[in-house]
């Protein structure tokens, strides 16, 4: 089977090299392989916002002066591509996190859906398990004793996936349920 034409615009890309973000005047530079934003006016990667959901935003100032509010997984694209998210969105594409884990945004991680095929991929999710009370219980103690260290997250989610047969995703909602109520 041959690439699609995302690989074939992403092949050969070299993931050490920081992309300019376009449309910023040079100030933020895009390391697509650790999904981080070098502010080149601070010379400081900028801090991640994560929202309820476990997406990651940054507020970026474009060439007016205002900010704008852009995610994480889409700045990553954006750089990648070099043209803005709504090029696209007219072609009813989505960025996806491949683990489906929302706050991964590693290029490696991400790749471009039609929304047709974001939408079956979400609707799988769905279909997860439902823990019972005495699980959640468990699980909470099970978080209580997890250091989370940057990395490690994945590989621990993924196991206690496989310990309370379900998917990653959902040990990761149970996850972030759980930091949210302490």
């Amino acid at each position: 089977m041959g690439k699609t034409i995302f690989e074939e615009l992403v092949a050969g890309l070299d993931l050490d090299e920081l992309k300019e973000l376009k449309g910023f005047n040079g100030r933020y530079l895009i390391d697509i392989k650790n999904g981080r934003v070098l502010d080149t006016k601070l010379d400081e990667y900028k801090k991640n916002t994560v929202n309820d959901k476990g997406y990651i935003y940054h507020r970026l100032a474009n060439v007016d002066g205002e900010d704008e509010v852009i995610s994480l997984h889409r700045i990553i694209m954006r750089a990648v591509l070099e043209v803005d998210h709504d090029i696209w969105r007219k072609l009813n594409l989505v960025v996806d996190h491949r683990n489906d884990l929302s706050y991964d945004c590693r290029f490696e991680n991400l790749q471009l859906l039609t929304q047709s095929e974001n939408l079956k991929k979400r609707r799988a999710l769905k279909n997860r398990k439902r823990f019972t009370e005495e699980e959640i219980a468990k699980l909470n103690e099970d978080f209580k004793r997890l250091e989370e260290k940057h990395g490690e997250l994945y590989s621990i989610y993924k196991r206690l996936s496989k310990k309370y047969k379900c998917s990653v995703i959902t040990i990761q909602n149970r996850y972030l349920s759980f930091k949210k109520a302490q």
